[in-house]
């Protein structure tokens, strides 16, 4: 629905000193240079951690020129490519660009990099004296900051790349859902569908946060098998999240990203989260909506481990009841009061209240979507008291991801979105 509307620069939709923020934390955890570009190549965050090489070469103004030209191939390349591409610099760095793309519009690009790659490149002097020997530099000086230039992997470079795309295409996602919104004044069915294809696109900015911590923690212990299984499952949680809306999944799918989910929280919280899967192989072919399962597994912990120091166990568990599927996530956490759970799934309350920070809103939405595509009889069902932790049932029909199992309502929903 977005593409109704006029195209939007990405100064126009993003806040450049939070995404500034998030770019400054990726590079102070991974140790790579990065920087963001819109689509005329001008630079929209200032660059972050960059080598000392590079600034030499720039400080030319025919190395400046190259370094242009270079930055300006590479984030070409990905914008046609639609994907994130590796590419070495005139100066034989390695670099990274990605392309942030916003409802089939190119708004721009990050790059990130800086670096050689560990295993397989010929560094000696005259090979740099051969790339960059004709600019006007002081070249001692340059070879001396070559030789402090990062060394990594191209997985690691591949996997930065791709976290801090997934990073920018949200916080651009938001932004221009924030502008749309004002400008959409449709039938309450239109409406309706607007909401359920933006709820697809939402994180918590919390977690986003609280994950780019946990990596810059991780990055500084010499484990890094760990931080990099940190960054690929946080890589591989944003991706799924960013896929077109009003998409069905298979519950194994679902459940999958979960996991990814809770390897970054418990990475995070160590001991004081403690997960126990008891998971039904026969419920694993049942359709859900995208993140209903991620959804109330965050509210468990935001509102259940959160506010507490002991630690908070979390179990989620599927099985078969009347032919029906039922997906149950339960956690000992802090529970709520009777006054908040009656009105936890009333949705103006909560506007009303303050906006889409509060706790119930995301309930609300997982309502609103199950009740969208199988009907009222479906939707989840919450028992909770305080201090006696929290339980979320969710039901669901019996059909397959066959097409020719499917209730009506799916196909509809399908035809829309």
């Amino acid at each position: 629905m977005y593409g109704e509307f006029p195209p939007f620069r990405l100064q126009e939709v993003i806040n450049i000193e939070r995404l500034q923020a998030i770019q400054d934390k990726f590079a102070e955890s991974l140790g790579l240079a990065a920087v963001i570009i819109d689509n005329a190549g001008n630079q929209v965050t200032s660059v972050s951690n960059s080598c000392q090489l590079c600034q030499i070469i720039r400080s030319s103004r025919k190395g400046y020129l190259q370094c242009l030209k270079s930055d300006s191939f590479v984030s070409s390349k990905a914008m046609h490519k639609e994907k994130q591409v590796v590419h070495r610099c005139h100066a034989g760095l390695l670099d990274a660009s990605a392309p942030i793309i916003v409802n089939g519009q190119y708004m721009g690009a990050i790059l990130c990099g800086q670096a050689v790659l560990e295993e397989g490149e010929k560094n000696d002097e005259a090979t740099l004296r051969e790339r960059i020997g004709h600019l006007d530099l002081d070249f001692s000086e340059a070879f001396s900051a070559f030789q402090k230039v990062r060394v990594v992997s191209k997985e690691k470079i591949n996997a930065a790349a791709e976290l801090l795309y997934l990073m920018a295409s949200y916080i651009t996602e938001i932004g221009v859902k924030s502008v749309v919104e004002k400008q959409f004044i449709l039938q309450t069915n239109k409406m309706r569908e607007m909401e359920l294809k933006l709820l697809e696109n939402q994180l918590n900015p919390h977690f986003l946060f609280n994950a780019l911590n946990t990596i810059a923690r991780l990055a500084l212990i010499e484990g890094a098998d760990q931080t990099q299984s940190v960054a690929y499952a946080l890589a591989e949680l944003l991706r799924n999240n960013l896929k077109p809306s009003g998409r069905m999944v298979r519950l194994e799918e679902e459940l999958r990203q979960v996991k990814n989910y809770l390897l970054i929280q418990q990475t995070r919280f160590g001991d004081r989260l403690y997960v126990n899967w008891f998971l039904d192989p026969k419920t694993m072919d049942y359709m859900i909506p995208l993140l209903t399962i991620q959804t109330l597994v965050e509210n468990a912990i935001v509102h259940g481990l959160e506010p507490r120091e002991e630690q908070t166990r979390i179990s989620i568990r599927s099985y078969l009841e009347k032919m029906e599927a039922v997906v149950e996530v339960a956690d000992d956490g802090c529970g709520i009061n009777a006054a908040t759970l009656k009105g936890l799934l009333n949705i103006e309350k909560a506007k009303s209240a303050g906006g889409p920070k509060l706790q119930g809103l995301g309930l609300h939405h997982v309502q609103t979507r199950l009740h969208y595509y199988f009907g009222p009889e479906y939707g989840i069902t919450i028992q909770s008291e305080p201090g006696q932790g929290t339980r979320v049932l969710v039901r669901l029909p019996r059909f397959s991801n066959n097409r020719n199992d499917t209730p009506s309502r799916l196909h509809m929903a399908e035809q829309i979105f």
